[in-house]
C-alpha cells in the first residue's frame, strides 16, 4: 500500500455510519470501491448487485453480483467489504440491509467532510469536457471518468479527499425522469452548471419539455445562496438570478469570436483570451461556461486560459496518427446536436488530405430516430467517405452500411484509409466505446 494515501474512513467511523459492526478489525480505509479487479491495499470493497432495483434506472441491467467478487477482492488486498447477504470469506464484512443504500450514506457523509467549494455538472453533452477543463485549469477534485449516475456520484462523493480546499466537481446525468434531484441533493453543489439540453435519451422521456426541466432540476432552490450557471438559450427556463454563457449581449461569458483554437471572450466585463483544447464553437461554449463557473467560485482563472490539448478527455475528439492517418476519436458517445456539431467542425477543417466520417446509430431517440438519422446525410457531402453502423443509419444514403462495429468495419476502413487521412469516428457509447472499436482499428492500422 501507498503510505502516502491520506485516510478517508476509519473502521469506528463505518461502524458507526454503518450502524453496524465488522466480522473482524478493519484498518484505515484510503478508497472505496465496487470493481473487485481494482482491489488493492487500504480498499473498502461494495458489493452491489447488478440490479438495482426500482428506485433506479440502468441503461442496462447487469447479471453479475458483486458479493460473487467478495474473495477476489480479498486476494488482491481488499481490507474489508460490506454486503447484504451471506458470503464465505474472512475479509473484515460489514453486513448491511442495502449495500445500494449504505453506499449512498456513505456518500451523504463525504459530503459534509468537504470545506472547499462544490461544484455539479449537468447537461446533454459536454460534461466530462466541463470537468476535466474545469479540474486541469484550477486543480481539486473531480469524479473519475464519467461516473455521473447512481453509482458513480455516491462513489466520487466517498473517494474525495476531504483533506484537501478542494475545488471539487462532480458530473450528474441523467435518462430518465427523476434521476437528478436525488444524485444533486447528496453533492449540495455550491454552484450548478446546465451546459444544455440536447435531445439525447429523448427516447426515455414524454417530451423534449420533461427532459429539459430534468435537467433544469440541478439547480437547487432551497439553497438560496447557490449559483446557477446556464446556457443563454435557456433563460427563459432558468431561475431567478441564474448565471448564463452564449454568443449574445445577454451572457455574463460572452463569446466574442473563435478562431484557430482560440477565443475572446466578455466575461463578467473583463475581456480574455483563452485556448480551446480541440477548437470548435462547442468547445468554445463549454470553455465559457468554465470561466464563468471558476470566477463565481473566487478560483483563480489563470490555468483555465493556457489549457492544451491533454485536458480532452479521451473519446471526446483526442487525435491519434498513426502510418500518416489521423483519427478523431469521438467515440465515446452521440446525439443529434453533438454529432451535427462533430461533422460540421469535421468538414470546416482546411487540412489537406480526404475526410472520412465513421458514424455510429444515435440510441435512445424514441419515434425520432429516423428522422435525425437521415439529417446527418446533409452534411455527408463534404467527405470523402462515410461508413455508417447500426439499424438507425440502415435506410441513410451511403455506400458504406455495417449492423455493427465489427472486424469487418475495421477492414473496410482500413483498405480504403491512406496517409494524409482524418477519420472522424463518432457514435453512441455501445456501439464505439463499449466495444474499444477505436483502440481496435488502431492496433490494426500499425
Amino acid at each position: 500500500m501507498n503510505e502516502s494515501k491520506q485516510v478517508l474512513w476509519t473502521g469506528d467511523e463505518l461502524t458507526q455510519l454503518l450502524n453496524t459492526k465488522s466480522s473482524g478489525p478493519v484498518q484505515n480505509i484510503h478508497r472505496v470501491i465496487i470493481d473487485s479487479r481494482e482491489a488493492e491495499e487500504g480498499d473498502l470493497f461494495v458489493a452491489l448487485s447488478g440490479d438495482p432495483g426500482p428506485r433506479f434506472n440502468p441503461s442496462r441491467i447487469s447479471d453479475r453480483n458483486g458479493h460473487d467478487y467478495v474473495e477476489d477482492a480479498k486476494n488482491r488486498g481488499a481490507t474489508a467489504c460490506i454486503v447484504e447477504q451471506a458470503v464465505k470469506s474472512k475479509l473484515a464484512t460489514y453486513r448491511v440491509a442495502d449495500t445500494y443504500d449504505a453506499l449512498w450514506t456513505i456518500a451523504r457523509k463525504a459530503r459534509t467532510k468537504l470545506s472547499g467549494p462544490v461544484a455539479a455538472v449537468t447537461g446533454s453533452s459536454g460534461k466530462t469536457t466541463f470537468k476535466n477543463f474545469f479540474v486541469q485549469g484550477s486543480g481539486g477534485y473531480g469524479s473519475p471518468a464519467s461516473f455521473n449516475n447512481h453509482i458513480g456520484v455516491p462513489l466520487s462523493l466517498a473517494n474525495a479527499p476531504h483533506h484537501s480546499r478542494g475545488p471539487f466537481i462532480f458530473e450528474i446525468g441523467t435518462n430518465h425522469a427523476g434521476e437528478i434531484s436525488p444524485l444533486r441533493e447528496i453533492v449540495d453543489p455550491d454552484l450548478a452548471v446546465l451546459l444544455n439540453v440536447h435531445q439525447a435519451h429523448i427516447g426515455n422521456f414524454d417530451s423534449l419539455e420533461q427532459l429539459r426541466n430534468e435537467k433544469l432540476s440541478i439547480s437547487n432552490p432551497d439553497k438560496t445562496e447557490a449559483l446557477f450557471v446556464c446556457d443563454e438559450k435557456l433563460k427563459p427556463y432558468a431561475p431567478q438570478g441564474s448565471y448564463f454563457f452564449g454568443n449574445s449581449s445577454e451572457s455574463h461569458s460572452r463569446i466574442l469570436s473563435v478562431s484557430d483554437g482560440t477565443m475572446h471572450l466578455n466575461l463578467l466585463g473583463e475581456k480574455l483570451t483563452a485556448n480551446i483544447p480541440g477548437g470548435g464553437q462547442h468547445r468554445a461554449l463549454t470553455m465559457s461556461a468554465v470561466l464563468l463557473a471558476q470566477k463565481l467560485l473566487g478560483l483563480d482563472i489563470s490555468g483555465s486560459l493556457e489549457l492544451t490539448e491533454e485536458a480532452i478527455p479521451e473519446g471526446r475528439g483526442n487525435e491519434t496518427k498513426i502510418s500518416g492517418i489521423t483519427i478523431v476519436d469521438d467515440s465515446y458517445n452521440a446525439n443529434p446536436e453533438s454529432m451535427s456539431a462533430a461533422l460540421t467542425f469535421m468538414a470546416q477543417d482546411e487540412s489537406p488530405g480526404r475526410k472520412i466520417a465513421v458514424l455510429g446509430e444515435m440510441l435512445e431517440l424514441g419515434n425520432i430516430t429516423a428522422s435525425e438519422h437521415k439529417k446527418m446525410a446533409k452534411v455527408f457531402s463534404a467527405f470523402d467517405k462515410v461508413f455508417l453502423v447500426g439499424e438507425g443509419f440502415k435506410e441513410t444514403d451511403s455506400s458504406g452500411w455495417f449492423p455493427e462495429a465489427n472486424t469487418d468495419l475495421i477492414a473496410e476502413v482500413e483498405a480504403y484509409a491512406k496517409p494524409g487521412d482524418k477519420i472522424l469516428i463518432k457514435g453512441s457509447n455501445r456501439i464505439f466505446w463499449a466495444k474499444n472499436f477505436v483502440e481496435k482499428l488502431v492496433e490494426s492500422m500499425k
